[in-house]
């Protein structure tokens, strides 16, 4: 006898583990068969044997003797960020690289699209705007690169400290990533490439600055407030 979707949608969903997330087109079910999924998928939501997060994104509870228990964030915020084709930026991104100890109120997604805020199961999530393609780019390349953007707007660390844990990141990505980090530092501010050049003339010498260098304007002072003790270098590159 034949399966119906509706006892199939139940049987793939019932083999997932608790605390999963899925979406509707990966159940891989028959072509043409979309409007009966979606029933399907709904009579498990009213039976609260999943629970729909946004427009076709579904998680299957965690189930406790105090009752169903909320996503994960950081995992429902990977899950919509993968979806976005983007990266996780911001406090958040910088709490996790050890820059901050702040937890974040709303996570920011640099994503190539423009969206307005807005919550999801709980979570408050605000988009930036991005040139780049996760999928082509390590995210912690264009974290470090941030971090540098966002140097005087993040909570609970000063400049100093900043620029001595991007140097100490920067330290641990292979030659490959050192590399894509001068090519993509170019397509930043100013500032972040006055700060690329004066860490990577201090730290890592064998790299070529030379283009990112002639792209300042020699006429321009960076004014960062940054120690002379961390960047003893910073006049060179006519960082205040």
């Amino acid at each position: 006898m034949k399966e119906s979707i509706n006892s199939m949608v139940k049987r793939i969903t019932g083999e997932m583990p608790e605390g999963s997330f899925f979406r509707q087109a990966e159940l891989k079910l028959p072509a043409g068969k979309e409007r009966c999924v979606v029933k399907a998928l709904s009579r498990l939501t009213q039976n609260n044997e999943i629970k729909r997060i946004e427009r076709g994104l579904y998680y299957k509870p965690v189930k406790s003797r105090f009752g169903i228990l909320k996503p994960d964030e950081m995992k429902l915020i990977n899950e919509i960020t993968k979806k976005a084709n983007g990266y996780i930026t911001g406090t958040s991104a910088f709490n996790s690289m050890g820059i901050t100890t702040q937890l974040p109120k709303t996570y920011v997604i640099a994503s190539k699209y423009n969206r307005i805020s807005r919550e999801v199961g709980g979570v408050t999530l605000k988009y930036r705007k991005t040139v780049f393609k996760k999928g082509k780019i390590k995210p912690e390349i264009l974290q470090v690169l941030d971090a540098l953007k966002d140097i005087k707007r993040i909570p609970d660390a000063t400049v100093n400290e900043v620029i001595n844990r991007v140097m100490q990141i920067i330290e641990n990505f292979t030659d490959a990533e050192r590399k894509e980090l001068l090519k993509l530092a170019g397509d930043y501010n100013a500032s972040v490439r006055a700060l690329t050049c004066s860490i990577f003339d201090l730290k890592f010498r064998e790299y070529n600055i030379t283009k990112l260098n002639s792209s300042l304007n020699p006429l321009t002072e960076y004014r960062i407030n940054v120690s002379k003790e961390i960047l003893p270098n910073k006049k060179k590159f006519r960082i205040k």
